[in-house]
């Protein structure tokens, strides 16, 4: 995708868009819209602003499944243990994993020896992430550090492909990105424009394979 352009504009306006995925993907519709306070509190708790039309689509529907595929709506979740514990915000959790992930120094095993040149390849990985572009077999770098991680995960699918933001500027032009097995496909437009792609089954990606019907939420 050759720069970065902003998606909400032109052709069908992004709300009616949000309402054609939530109608087409039978999303089960929230009682009453969240207000502009829990928003805040959301992306206050998150420490990012985020893309208007998925804040729009959490706005409307409790949970979005496309086939397999889990899109993260906000939501805030009691945590029972230990007794006193703040609610937890359900899109943080991914992130501070994917963050720890990519920080943590992997220690040899027992037995396991490191060359000079293995240490300074995991010296290089902390903080990042790197994935391979499916498309141009290009390396790409993304830094993945506390406050700083350019991937913002919004979904999962139960192929293992996680579907991320590459949160770099603002966010309502946010890029739309999918991961599955060290690879990276990037989608055109907003997260709403590539859901309703693949609810029309126009997305043809290898690790959606032929998961094009509503999932759960359908049911």
């Amino acid at each position: 995708m050759a720069g970065q352009a902003c998606w909400l504009g032109g052709g069908m306006g992004w709300e009616e868009r949000v309402e054609e995925l939530i109608c087409r993907a039978g999303a089960p519709r929230r009682r009453y819209q969240r207000q502009e306070a829990e928003r805040d509190l959301v992306e206050t708790v998150l420490g990012l602003r985020l893309p208007a039309d998925f804040k729009a689509l959490s706005d409307r529907c409790r949970e979005l499944w496309v086939g397999q595929l889990e899109v993260h709506m906000p939501r805030f979740e009691e945590v029972s243990f230990p007794v006193g514990s703040p609610v937890r915000l359900n899109l943080r959790a991914p992130l501070e994993q994917e963050v720890s992930a990519a920080t943590d120094l992997r220690a040899l095993g027992e037995g396991e020896t490191g060359s000079a040149r293995w240490m300074r390849s995991e010296l290089q990985r902390v903080g990042r992430e790197v994935l391979e572009d499916a498309d141009t077999g290009e390396r790409c770098v993304f830094m993945m550090a506390p406050g700083l991680a350019e991937l913002v995960p919004w979904g999962s699918h139960e192929s293992g492909a996680v579907g991320y933001w590459h949160a770099v500027g603002e966010p309502d032009c946010w890029p739309v990105m999918v991961s599955c097995s060290g690879f990276l496909w990037r989608e055109e437009g907003s997260l709403v424009d590539c859901l309703l792609r693949m609810v029309e089954g126009v997305a043809c990606l290898p690790w959606l394979g032929e998961d094009r019907a509503p999932g759960p939420a359908d049911a």
